[in-house]
């Protein structure tokens, strides 16, 4: 469902397409120091931010992909907006507390323009910078240079 929302989404958006992947950070620690039931009450608590930050902006989508991993497809009319949006995601998510677990998300962002792309070059990239993220310290935003873009968007 994912892959063909994303392919929808690049096919047909006059605005360019963005595709956020976050992971939360150090999440099997939490498993480990609290049990999987807590751990998994922290996750489906997590989900339902996310749900909640989505909202915010009216085009956007969340999918689980696995794990502590979740993808987030938007519309944006340009880089800054999306931008926002991810740090946005990361300040909500560093400000959450469920029993008294704190945590916090590394988030990858690559955005395309309209017809540009194939959902798993998208993918691709978000996910070559969500790496970045996690070797840069974790609970941090890292986005994709804007390959297609000129420099005023940067």
């Amino acid at each position: 469902m994912f892959i063909r929302d994303l392919e929808q989404r690049l096919n047909n958006s006059s605005q360019g397409v963005s595709l956020l992947i976050a992971d939360f950070d150090h999440f099997g620690e939490v498993n480990g120091k609290y049990g999987v039931h807590l751990g998994d009450q922290v996750l489906r608590a997590l989900a339902t931010l996310l749900g909640k930050c989505c909202a915010n902006l009216p085009n956007a989508a969340c999918y689980r992909s696995g794990g502590s991993v979740f993808d987030i497809i938007f519309t944006a009319s340009d880089s800054p907006t999306a931008k926002a949006f991810a740090e946005f995601i990361r300040a909500q998510v560093e400000g959450f507390r469920h029993d008294g677990v704190a945590i916090t998300v590394s988030i990858g962002l690559a955005r395309a323009r309209p017809n540009t792309h194939v959902p798993e070059y998208l993918c691709d990239r978000a996910s070559e910078v969500l790496r970045r993220a996690k070797q840069n310290g974790r609970n941090r935003v890292e986005i994709a240079e804007w390959e297609s873009e000129d420099s005023s968007d940067r």
